[in-house]
This record gives structure tokens, sequence and C-alpha cells, in this order.
């Protein structure tokens, strides 16, 4: 080799390792990888405070990530205590974290906010009603940056109050029964969407849609826009109705307006308490085969589940999307089968959680689903099925489902949540429940949903057509998880529109 190459080649080792060298004393006596000072403003904590500090992160420069986390961006918590304005908490790589510590935070851009939970009875961990929360920071990760990334918390959460319109009340009515449960004073909540024909004929009484939405939505999400409006048809299509829009939120997450030994009897709180005092204040009929259910995702199973245990209290259900409707599809898993578990299948794979409906690719794994709702804290879509499934365990906390570590599916909580597998009910007991559901399920659901609800759907519906049960099921080929398309809600509302005439009306 020529020795002029051998020396230059020697010098250029030697400048890479002196560089690399440089770069380890630059970080020498502070944390690798990025980290995050969060200062507590003046302006928002006159005193000490505490709670669980989030900083989340996107790699979407166009989401808001209190509204995430979203799949496996990353996310970070820190609880603190005795927290003084001014002063200022350090999330680094010993903050717990999800996918992965701050140190092995693969370089970018994001967009940051970090959020200050105060009200962990709220269901959400970033939105409760006076949380403090930063200003949208967009960021650079870099390998060896010394100095943290600057936050400040000096906004807070207002509280959310209902913007009553002429045609959009707000309906509050105490429960004795939720609150005998709860021990304390406990609320039904909704919105009451009025049609314009309310106003100008004041004689005239109308068919009454009891709406269950999905997760993450209450009875607010008619002030979000004109959304929830469109969806359900609720001006547009079909004979006029009342539309009652339910609040289905409690700090364990979706109650689905099941009664159960956790969140209470919030089915019959519905049926004994919440429609009398519609019934009471508007103009709507008296008669049960002009009142009706419909429902999205989480609000889609309950429907269905009002439905077929109040039958007498509904002339119908629509669901779309629902939850699962078959514990032996339940995200995947028969719940009932030996070693049955959750985050892996017979082979030994993760089991998804969610995919890409375009795609089809793995979004986020079962066992990820869990690792990210663990660290968010109570509230979460697998605590909110132990709570409204499972029974209460000893520790008067809902009994856990399945193993948080290996994801082993405990058979006795198994057995317990048979109580609430739709299909198995309709299965056993279709020939004492056929005169009164007859014609009254109605449910959609597409085969791309990201959650592969379409999978037990499929497997009722096979059972249901061998029994020749009249049940009106559909799986669309494509929709993803809004099946809400102007066909579903023109059939939904000629369907009613056909039992309200049936009736006399």
């Amino acid at each position: 080799m020529d020795p002029r190459r051998w020396r230059a080649g020697g010098v250029c080792l030697a400048a890479a390792l002196l560089a690399l060298a440089a770069a380890c004393r630059i970080g020498e006596g502070t944390p690798r990888g990025p980290s995050f000072r969060v200062t507590l403003g003046d302006s928002v904590a006159a005193e000490p405070v505490a709670g669980r500090l989030f900083v989340l992160l996107d790699r979407n420069l166009g989401h808001n990530p209190l509204f995430g986390p979203y799949g496996r961006e990353p996310l970070y918590a820190l609880d603190v205590d005795d927290w003084r304005p001014g002063d200022a908490r350090l999330v680094d790589r010993k903050a717990a974290s999800f996918p992965v510590p701050l140190d092995s935070l693969p370089a970018g851009r994001y967009v940051v906010r970090a959020v200050l939970d105060r009200d962990r009875e709220h269901r959400s961990f970033s939105w409760a009603p006076g949380n403090l929360y930063t200003a949208r920071l967009e960021i650079r990760v870099e390998p060896f940056r010394r100095e943290p990334f600057e936050l400040v918390l000096d906004r807070i959460v207002p509280e959310e109050r209902f913007e009553e319109r002429l045609r959009a009340r707000e309906l509050v009515v105490e429960s004795p029964l939720l609150s005998d449960f709860a021990g304390a004073p406990r609320f039904l909540r909704a919105a009451v969407i009025l049609p314009a024909s309310y106003i100008d004929d004041p004689e005239r009484r109308y068919p009454t849609v009891y709406v269950i939405p999905g997760w993450g939505a209450t009875h607010h999400a008619v002030n979000w826009g004109d959304h929830q409006q469109r969806r359900y048809g609720m001006a547009d299509v079909g004979v006029d109705k009342v539309f009652v829009f339910l609040n289905p939120e409690t700090r364990r997450g979706h109650h689905g307006f099941a009664d159960s030994d956790n969140c209470g009897p919030w089915g019959r709180a519905l049926v004994e308490e919440m429609i009398p005092a519609v019934e009471a204040r508007y103009r709507v009929i008296r008669d049960h085969e002009t009142r009706f259910l419909a429902g999205q995702s989480s609000g889609g199973w309950g429907a269905l589940w009002v439905q077929i245990h109040y039958p007498e209290a509904f002339g119908g259900a629509w669901a779309a999307s629902p939850d699962y409707v078959d514990f032996r599809r339940f995200a995947g898993v028969d719940l009932a089968a030996p070693g049955a578990n959750l985050y892996v299948d017979e082979a030994g794979r993760e089991r998804p959680a969610e995919r890409d409906p375009a795609t089809g690719a793995v979004v986020l794994t079962r066992r990820e689903a869990w690792r990210r709702e663990a660290l968010i804290g109570e509230g979460g879509q697998w605590g909110s099925f132990e709570a409204v499934f499972g029974p209460r365990g000893e520790d008067g906390e809902p009994r856990p489902l399945f193993d948080r570590a290996t994801g082993a599916v405990d058979p006795v909580t198994a057995a317990a949540w048979e109580r609430y597998d739709l299909g198995r009910i309709l299965r056993a007991r279709w020939p004492e429940l056929a005169p009164r559901l007859a014609g009254r399920l109605h449910v959609v659901a597409a085969a791309d949903d990201p959650w592969g609800l379409a999978e037990p759907l499929a497997l009722l519906a096979a059972d249901l057509a061998a029994m020749d049960a009249d049940v009106d099921i559909r799986i669309l080929a494509t929709g993803a998880h809004d099946v809400w398309t102007d066909e579903t809600r023109r059939r939904m509302h000629a369907e009613m529109d056909a039992r309200v005439r049936a009736a006399g009306h």
C-alpha cells in the first residue's frame, strides 16, 4: 500500500476518534438523549400543586398531542408533588416512557406539549378541566443535545359548559340509582336536539332516538361543530325526531349504559330515570315502539346491550362498528379457550391491537397498547372493559382479565365476563327473546375496521343465520371505523319511520 495513503487514512481515523471523544466529553455529566424542563407558571398556580406530569410528542406536525397519544407516538410521565410556581421539573431518560425511553428517542422533528393531570377522577388524562398545559412547540431532536427543551405550564383546561341554543338543550338528571351505588350524588347528562318543526308546531309529538356516542365523546360533542348531527341524520333525514345525545363517561372510561358491578346500574338509570325526565319535559310520543337507540363503537355495543336487556323500553337499536359483540373473538382471542393469551397467538406472534385500514400494517400490538394505557392510568380502553364486564376484586377494584406481564387470560374473570357476551346471550336465549327482539337489532361494520370489530360480528351473523334469527347484520367491504354513510343514515331512519307508522303514530 502507498505509505501516503496509509498516513492519510490514519489521520482521518484519528480525527474521527477525536470527534467521537469530544462528543462523549460534551455529554459527560448530562443525560443522553433529549430532556424537557417544564416550569410551573405563576399565572396558573398561586400555591404548590401535585399530579402526574406528561410530555407528549408526535411526529405528525399537524396533530395536537393533547388529543392523543396516537399509535406509537412517544409519551413520558413523571409524578410530582409540592410543585411550587416558578419551579421547574426535569423530564429525562428516568421518566416512565412509551414506547422507548427518552435516551432512545429517534432523531427528527416533533411537535410537543406537556400537561399536568390534576384531576385523576376524570377519564381524560390530558383534557380534564383544571389541568395545566403548555403551548404547542415544534422541536428537532438531535444526538448529543445538552440543553433541555423548555416548556411552561401557563394554560388551564377550562370547565366545559354546555352552550344551549334554541334547538340544543342540556338535560341533567340526578340519579338516585347511581347515587345509591356510589354513595355520593351522581347525574345522568344528555343534550336534547330538537327538530326545527318542534318550535313551529307546538301541538306535535315526536319519536325519540337515544344516542350513545363512541369513545371520548360526551354530550358536549354536539357543540363541537355539526359532525354528530350529520352522522345520525338529525336534521334532514326521514321523519322529524327528537334526539337525546347521552353522556357515557365515568372516570373508568365508557360505561356503555350497561348495568355492572363496578360502574353501577347505568342501563336501569337510563330506562327508569332519564326516559321519564325526557318525556316529562319534551313533547315526545310516550310509546316504546317510537323510542329508539343508536350508537357508534363502544356506544354501538351499548345500544345493543340496552335493547337486549330492556326490550320493553325501546323499539329497536342501530349499532355501527360496535365493540366486540362475540367473546369468541374478543380482540382476536377466544376468551374461554384454555391458555388464552391477549398478547401472543398460539405460535407466539404478537397480536395486533390496531391496524392501518389502508395498508393492513400493524399500528400497535396488544402488548404495546396495554403498556401505553398503564402509563396513562385509569380511564383507558382496557380498564373500561374490565370495569364494565368484570367482577369487583377483593381490593374493591375491577378484577383484571389478564396478567399484565404475560398477557395470560384469567379463566375465572373470563367466565364472569360471559354475562356481557352478546353473542352468547343471543345464541342461548334467542327462542325466548325472539318475540321481543325480532327485527329490532340492526348492526353494521366494515371488514377493514382497524380494531378487528367485523370478525366477531361475522361469527355472530353466521350463528344467527343458522338459527333463522331475524337480526339485521351487514359487513361492508370498506369504511374502517366510520360506516355512517348516506345509505346507513337513510336506512336507519326508514326503518325507524316504518315502526312509527306501524305503531299508529
